[in-house]
């Protein structure tokens, strides 16, 4: 008996939904945990998908989502969000985070004690291989603390201090080296308060080998320090390797070792290095003149 041609067309209209509603399902499906463990182990940032149906301020933060992450909220449709990745050791500090200087990492030199000073640097993010050196004989020499930032291994972060008197505060925190250049961290520090430019001499005293600069913030706690082989430009790009935190003041400044505060001077903005360049005479300190003119 043949089929009536109404029931014929609604059975082909029923096949085409249900295929319609079979496509829908596949394209929204949620991957297995099976992909999901196997993404990760690839070393891919996880993703979440969010479906949205009502709208959603755009500062309200979803369960389980980073604060850094970002995206666009919209009625309706389908959201991806990245988690934000920790901004490394190297780069916190440029953005004040956790505390700005003379404060690293939540420690502060001449307020926090070595032994806060080792819990702290263990809550650090991207830091391995803590380590104390043996404390020495002679109370007078420093003692330090070292640590490595992970994956690199040819250079180490310092916490300075002496262990007399026998309750010690923090002295100054070296940096492990890096890639700094002035214009960054004036964006959060300004322009340094005071420069030393000083010469190294060979060991008989006579022939420049070296030219040592340092930019210093004196009331913040924080200095940069290079060292050249060649007569250095002053400008904002030129690089410091190394970054000291030490407590405000000369005195503060004085804990650490190579910068020499009687050689110090009043920032003048973007000069030459003779023109800051300071060395000690038989008169007490001078210019660099008579040596970088000869």
């Amino acid at each position: 008996m043949p089929i009536p041609k109404r029931v014929f067309l609604v059975s082909i209209m029923c096949v085409i939904v249900c295929l319609a509603l079979s496509v829908s399902a596949c394209g929204n499906q949620s991957p297995s945990a099976e992909q999901v463990k196997s993404s990760e182990a690839a070393g891919a940032i996880p993703t979440v998908t969010r479906n949205l149906t009502t709208a959603i301020p755009a500062a309200t933060k979803l369960p389980g989502i980073p604060s850094t992450a970002t995206a666009s909220l919209s009625v309706g449709s389908s959201l991806t969000i990245t988690p934000g990745v920790e901004t490394g050791t190297q780069e916190r500090w440029l953005n004040a985070v956790p505390c700005r200087a003379p404060c690293w990492e939540n420690i502060t030199p001449g307020k926090n004690t070595p032994e806060q000073a080792l819990e702290l640097l263990k809550q650090v993010p991207g830091i391995t291989g803590i380590e104390k050196s043996p404390e020495h004989p002679i109370a007078t020499k420093p003692v330090a603390i070292y640590w490595n930032r992970v994956g690199i291994l040819n250079t180490s972060g310092v916490v300075s201090y002496h262990h007399d008197p026998a309750s010690p505060f923090v002295e100054y925190i070296k940096m492990p080296e890096g890639a700094y250049k002035l214009r960054d961290i004036s964006k959060l520090y300004g322009e340094p308060s005071h420069i030393m430019a000083m010469l190294e001499f060979d060991e008989l005293g006579r022939t420049v080998i070296g030219y040592d600069l340092y930019l210093v913030y004196l009331d913040q706690g924080l200095m940069l320090a290079n060292k050249f082989s060649k007569l250095p430009a002053i400008a904002s790009d030129t690089d410091f390797p190394e970054i000291y935190f030490f407590a405000p003041g000369v005195p503060g400044l004085s804990k650490i070792y190579g910068p020499r505060p009687e050689l110090m001077v009043e920032w003048q903005g973007f000069k030459g290095f003779n023109y800051y360049c300071r060395r000690s005479t038989e008169a007490g300190t001078g210019n660099c003149d008579s040596v970088l003119n000869s």
